[in-house]
């Protein structure tokens, strides 16, 4: 569970949600550590070849399908080899947060 601004978050009903609705290959959903959400709902995906899916497309298609506080807040695109995996192939989410946690820092003292 990522619990946010007080509310708890399912990642498999998100994750769920977004084989469904989007064309995907994989999706990952977790949370990251936020001073002002506690934690925020983010999305690495894989995308399906070809498609031209971005942030503000998956979030308006999960909209529909989500309440507002299950939308994730960031979504990030990398390939499939470039997320890290068990041996039996499956996303390891723990060292995935590390990372995207890490480029959402880098983000900001970029903005600041």
């Amino acid at each position: 569970m990522v619990k946010t601004h007080g509310a708890n978050v399912s990642p498999d009903e998100v994750e769920e949600v977004i084989r469904n609705t989007c064309n995907v290959v994989e999706a990952a959903v977790f949370g990251v550590p936020d001073e002002t959400l506690g934690a925020m709902v983010v999305a690495v995906i894989v995308r399906a070849p070809g498609s031209d899916m971005t942030e503000a497309s998956l979030q308006a298609a999960l909209k529909a399908e989500l309440s507002s506080f299950k939308v994730p807040r960031r979504v990030f695109f990398y390939g499939f080899d470039e997320l890290p995996r068990t041996p039996s192939n499956k996303v390891r989410k723990p060292a995935l947060a590390e990372i995207i946690a890490a480029r959402l820092k880098a983000e900001a003292k970029v903005e600041a």
